[in-house]
């Protein structure tokens, strides 16, 4: 079968072909990008796959189906067997105050906000109000009312049930039916606010459409005879009070004010208190005065120390003095001709000395004139500081006046607030009873019916789309938990994704399923989904982190799974690859490749092991398959399988097969419970685990990991066998494009081997011979290193590997 297998086209599709006819085959890329998504600290393990529950929508239809039919026909059963409700409303509105009672001690103060109509909403529905509805109704004497008779309805058998019924209301008391009334009242009425503005809309619901009707409209009347019994006793109670603090606060004032009196009559001030603020006016005038003449006596002592620096002739007064302007104009009239004549007299000519005599004149004139200016400056500045201490002398006995007024005033000043607060509570409260005698009958707040209520004909409930509306919410809420059931007593794996997630392991392809009589068919043709699988599966292998691996185990966690199968698929894949590939059927218990393969398995790996062989023998023991792929079968079942692959010469054997092939391929034994799979996963460079879906259950496939892993193992990945395309999420089209009938002539099966003989290793000079030494590290050592530098020897001589040295 396998020869025929390889002899199949080789078409390499690169990664981009992974998917196959499956709706999951990743590369090796896309499987460890899956891993860290599922195994990591990413978020896709948190988050909701819609995907992934979309595919348990369409796995589970026909289970969702019935639950939503069952819950549809419940909900029309529930439509069916329910009483009609009519629902009639009420509107009334509550306007602003248009006045309000005893304004300040909010006697009767409602505001016109939306904290009033709240409070409104609560009184109507208060047990006060519906206590009135129902004694105006006589409610409490209408046994269809206390207990209705529904139809064929769940409540009507829990009323018969607990003997609520006409005859059985005849034994409870008035206050007893009338407390049952008052709670059916409260329980179906409804109040509600139209939004911005302030009208309320009061509604009941009962089966008697014309009985909502009256109940409504008398509970809006409850509620505005409840409001005028509430306007009347609080008006009452207001007057009252009222005329008692008026009472009260007139003999306080008339007491303060007999005591104001006395006391200013005592002290001598006026009533008004008139002395205390004619001191402050003087205060304040004196300060101003006191202020202007400290300006003055600061100018005129600026001048003064003018003059007393030498600068008395540069004063303003001085230099803008009219005389002194006069001197000095004929003083310069004189010097001026003065100079002329000098350029035809003498200094000593009489003219010329006449001249000089009256500029001297008039300077001593000018001299005499400018110290009367500066004496008079003084003489301001003298004043002006006599002055100022003539005014703070008033300012301090003004002062002393003052305080002497306010220690005598303070009794007065206490007397007269008095008098004045109890005279404002008096005329406030003089005002208020006024206004509550003329105004007796003025509400805070008027109520008005805005609309009654009519008979309705529509019924409210039960509504047809509301009982399938819920019942579809509660059979979906059902189907979902029953399909959480499910999934949790499901304990097999369905898809990849689980497989990713539960184990933390890429997940290198994905196997559909294929019956038994057509495994074999699937497997030779090139274009079915199994190969395509299969390829997928070789090519992540050899995209695995690290490369293709030199020995790899597969493996499974029970028998049964497709281990098998997958290990003469990989097999057979990587041979038409043209790689050197060996197949060894290492399951010493159940061993299978033989029969798959049509093979005698008189001797085979269990007979090198136990060192059963001879040279004659050995190359025996090697079958060929196809070209570039050789089978070593298991041989015959031995006793302690566990002791041979322990050994430490089946490690120089694996050895040797990683230097004379380019892969080696282990079909393993299952490891549950066995310690087989764990040995061997120690000899290879890579172990695949296959896992069957909805065969082996999660923890089983967990185990078996954690004893591979436990025993050192380097699980690449897992492959997903039997898989249903109706457990993914949805399903993949393959278009399987078939080359042309040229390229076809054209693409050629791989050459094979032109050396297709049995493998010759060295292996055999440590397995039946006399000079063979003994097991043991040292043994051990030497062994490899002799057949390494043999290897060496005979590849140089000849291309294809090395040679027995017999």
């Amino acid at each position: 079968m396998l020869d025929r297998i390889a002899r199949q086209p080789a078409y390499d599709y690169g990664v981009g072909a992974f998917r196959s006819g499956l709706p999951y085959a990743p590369s090796a890329y896309d499987s460890f990008d899956a891993h860290l998504s599922y195994g990591g600290q990413g978020a896709a393990g948190n988050q909701l796959d819609l995907r992934q529950l979309l595919s348990h929508l369409v796995r589970y239809r026909l289970l969702i189906a019935s639950f939503v039919l069952a819950g549809l026909c419940a909900g029309l059963a529930f439509f069916l067997t329910q009483t009609q409700i009519y629902r009639a409303a009420a509107r009334i509105e509550i306007s602003a105050p248009s006045a309000r009672v005893v304004r300040d001690l909010e006697v009767v103060h409602e505001a016109a906000d939306i904290r009033a109509f709240q409070t409104a909403i609560e009184k109507l529905k208060s047990r006060s109000v519906a206590e009135r509805t129902v004694r105006a109704l006589g409610l409490a004497e209408k046994p269809a009312f206390l207990v209705p008779q529904p139809g064929l309805s769940p409540r009507r058998l829990i009323n018969q049930l607990l003997g609520e019924t006409g005859a059985a209301l005849a034994d409870l008391s008035l206050p007893e039916r009338e407390e049952r009334a008052i709670a059916r009242v409260q329980a179906n009425l409804a109040v509600s606010l139209t939004r911005n503005t302030g009208i309320l809309t009061i509604s009941y619901a009962d089966a008697d459409p014309k009985l909502a009707m009256a109940i409504a409209n008398q509970h809006a009347q409850s509620y505005i005879d409840q409001r005028l019994a509430e306007t009347e006793r609080t008006t009452t109670v207001a007057r009252d009070f009222i005329e008692n603090q008026v009472l009260g606060v007139k003999g306080r004032l008339q007491t303060a004010e007999t005591a104001l009196v006395a006391y200013a009559k005592e002290q001598g001030l006026t009533l008004e208190g008139s002395g205390g603020s004619l001191i402050e006016q003087n205060m304040r005038a004196i300060n101003a005065a006191l202020g202007d003449a400290i300006g003055e006596r600061l100018a005129a002592e600026s001048l003064v120390e003018q003059i007393e620096a030498g600068n008395g002739n540069r004063l303003e007064a001085v230099l803008e003095n009219r005389t002194a302007l006069e001197i000095r104009s004929k003083i310069v009239e004189l010097s001026a001709t003065y100079q002329q004549n000098l350029r035809f007299f003498k200094a000593d000519y009489p003219d010329m000395r006449m001249l000089r005599a009256q500029i001297v004149e008039y300077q001593g004139q000018l001299e005499e004139l400018t110290q009367a200016v500066l004496a008079s400056v003084q003489q301001r500045h003298a004043e002006a500081v006599a002055k100022e201490r003539e005014i703070e002398a008033k300012l301090v006995a003004l002062k002393v006046d003052h305080a002497a007024y306010a220690d005598r005033a303070i009794n007065f000043t206490i007397l007269k607030r008095e008098v004045d607060a109890f005279r404002s509570q008096y005329d406030g409260l003089v005002d208020k009873l006024n206004e509550v005698g003329v105004g007796a009958e003025i509400r805070s707040q008027s109520v008005t019916v805005l609309e009654q209520a009519t008979v309705p004909t529509i019924p409210i409930a039960p509504r047809l789309s509301h009982a399938l509306f819920v019942s579809l919410v509660i059979a979906t809420g059902l189907a979902g938990f029953a399909l959480y059931l499910l999934e949790l007593l499901n304990n097999a794996f369905r898809t990849p994704e689980q497989v990713e997630a539960h184990l933390k392991v890429p997940v290198l392809s994905a196997l559909p399923v294929v019956g038994e009589d057509e495994v074999e068919n699937a497997l030779l043709d090139a274009r079915s989904e199994l190969s395509e699988a299969y390829r997928s599966l070789r090519t992540s292998l050899q995209f695995a982190d690290g490369g293709a691996p030199r020995v790899l185990l597969v493996t499974s966690a029970e028998p049964g799974e497709g281990k098998t199968t997958t290990a003469c698929k990989i097999a057979s894949d990587f041979a038409v690859l043209g790689q050197r590939v060996l197949l060894v059927d290492a399951d010493l218990r159940r061993p299978s490749i033989h029969r798959r393969m049509k093979l005698a398995n008189r001797n085979g790996l269990s007979n090198i092991l136990a060192k059963a062989v001879t040279r004659k023998t050995f190359s025996r023991l090697f079958h060929i398959a196809a070209p570039n792929l050789m089978v070593l079968t298991a041989g015959p079942i031995a006793a302690n399988p566990v002791d041979l692959l322990s050994a430490q010469r089946t490690s120089v054997l694996f050895d040797a097969f990683q230097r004379r092939y380019d892969l080696v391929v282990v079909d393993g034994p299952p490891v549950g419970g066995l310690s087989d799979a764990p040995v061997l996963s120690r000899l290879a460079d890579a172990t695949l685990l296959v896992v069957s879906a909805r065969q082996v259950s999660r923890r089983s496939a967990l185990l078996a990991l954690s004893r591979l892993r436990a025993a050192g193992a380097n699980v690449v990945g897992a492959t997903l066998s039997r898989c249903r395309k109706q457990d993914f999420d949805g399903a993949y089209a393959y278009g399987y494009a078939a080359p042309s009938d040229a390229k076809e002539a054209k693409r050629k099966d791989p050459e094979p081997r032109k050396d297709p003989a049995p493998p010759r290793s060295i292996v055999w000079d440590y397995y039946g011979d006399a000079h063979v030494p003994p097991l043991g590290l040292k043994g051990l050592r030497d062994a490899m290193v002799a057949g390494l530098r043999r290897g060496i020897r005979g590849s140089r001589k000849r291309r294809g590997g090395l040679r027995p040295n017999w």
